[in-house]
């Protein structure tokens, strides 16, 4: 890479010299979706709605359907394909999708498609440069969650890039090789998720391998093993209630709901800067578990599952807020490893969701944890399970560690590959 770079100046903007500045109708075709609301269908071709556009590769698993009719309807002016964009037009932020796959699907209200004539990764993350998203939050109407920009301010936007093709060419390379190894590390951990999920289900649920069984008041169970309740195994704290002046600049933050996964998993995302009052037992370390007790959600997506908690650089003192319930085992007689992929089962869920109520906000009621329970194993066979299962927590752990960083590394040098700072 070079780092020195002659400029010249334009009435818009500093530019490098050999780039220009371009508006998107110049180097891509933007359609517009029908704007009406067709009927779904429980299957069929997916409809990408702007609730399913989000920055990175286009996600179609949780996409509405449609038939084969509303499909040819909605996609008479331009069928998407693989290297297209798509994009919102409507809500409190504006980001746009990669399309990486082959699989037919057509757009929903509200969203348009970009089809580049250029090298279309280069597109995508022009989109996402600050340039482009600085014009775009100044041509946004409404107000709320019910932004919108035209398509004819998205057509007009304006777009930095170099005259010359392979440095296009280039420049789209190293930002995707570095978002390709994000998604393959995250691909990894679904997969080590999934084997030990895996593991629990054969040996604690299936009880493979198992012939002896003993009567109990939950069925048959492992001879040599009890029932336990959580209640007699575990020590619940309650997270702690803030108000809004708490939120202030402090080197300790709150783990919030927004820090659970829907499909439960920690993420740094949700961390909220804090200097409130809180006890010892709220503070929660790495490897500790915590348990999401309220959703936003009436289908209860979050409630009930569980995080293990992870390390923040940027904050020394993480506390568990009061939407979280913090589990730990009472002396550490049963392993967190178990106890998380316990917390996963549909076992636990549906009876997390027998001690839920509410209309709009669901709420775990305070004995949903405590009356759980579950055919316990000997001491050894959970020893064992830990030895196992940690060897792919740590690995899990480790990649978190790595994705962290080409995260960082990717933040970096987009705006300066994008604006010509760094040349290739």
């Amino acid at each position: 890479m070079k780092s020195k770079t002659l400029f010249i100046q334009t009435q818009t903007q500093t530019i490098p010299k050999n780039w220009e500045l371009v508006e998107l109708q110049q180097i891509s075709k933007i359609i517009d979706s029908l704007h009406v609301t067709p009927k779904y269908s429980s299957e069929g071709t997916p409809m990408v709605r702007s609730t399913n556009i989000k920055t990175g590769n286009l996600n179609l698993e949780n996409a509405f359907h449609v038939s084969e009719d509303v499909y040819k309807k909605f996609t008479k002016n331009h069928r998407p394909q693989k290297d297209d964009i798509v994009m919102s037009r409507v809500g409190t932020y504006f980001p746009n999708s990669f399309v990486n796959t082959d699989q037919p699907f057509c757009l929903g209200q509200n969203t348009v498609v970009i089809h580049p004539s250029i090298i279309s990764r280069f597109v995508y993350y022009a989109l996402n440069s600050k340039l482009v998203q600085g014009q775009i939050n100044e041509l946004l109407v409404g107000s709320g969650g019910q932004k919108t920009i035209s398509l004819e301010d998205i057509r007009e936007l304006l777009i930095l890039k170099s005259k010359d093709s392979n440095e296009i060419k280039q420049i789209a390379k190293i930002l995707y090789d570095l978002d390709a190894t994000i998604e393959n590390l995250q691909n990894q951990n679904k997969i080590l998720e999934q084997i030990s999920q895996a593991v629990f289900k054969s040996w604690f649920i299936n009880f493979d391998g198992v012939t002896e069984f003993d009567d109990s008041e939950i069925g048959e169970i492992p001879k040599g093993w009890k029932v336990g309740k959580l209640e007699h195994l575990l020590e619940l704290t309650k997270g702690v209630s803030y108000k809004s002046k708490e939120l202030m600049h402090s080197h300790k933050a709150l783990v919030t709901l927004k820090s659970i996964k829907v499909g439960g998993g920690y993420t740094e995302r949700g961390l909220k800067s804090f200097d409130g009052k809180y006890n010892q037992n709220q503070i929660v370390h790495e490897n500790d578990i915590v348990i999401a007790q309220t959703t936003v959600t009436q289908n209860g997506d979050v409630i009930g599952k569980p995080a293990i908690i992870q390390d923040s650089k940027e904050f020394d003192v993480l506390i568990a807020s009061l939407d979280l319930l913090i589990v730990r085992s009472k002396n550490n007689d049963v392993p967190k490893s178990y106890l998380y992929h316990l917390f996963m089962t549909d076992y636990f869920q549906n009876h997390i969701y027998g001690y839920t109520n509410g209309s709009v906000v669901l709420h775990l009621l305070k004995d949903g944890v405590p009356t759980f329970q579950f055919a316990l194993p000997p001491k050894k066979i959970l020893e064992q399970y830990d030895k196992l299962v940690s060897i792919i927590i740590q690995k899990n752990h480790d990649n978190k560690n790595q994705i962290k960083t080409l995260m960082n590394i990717h933040d970096i040098l987009l705006p300066k590959l994008m604006s010509g700072e760094i040349r290739v």
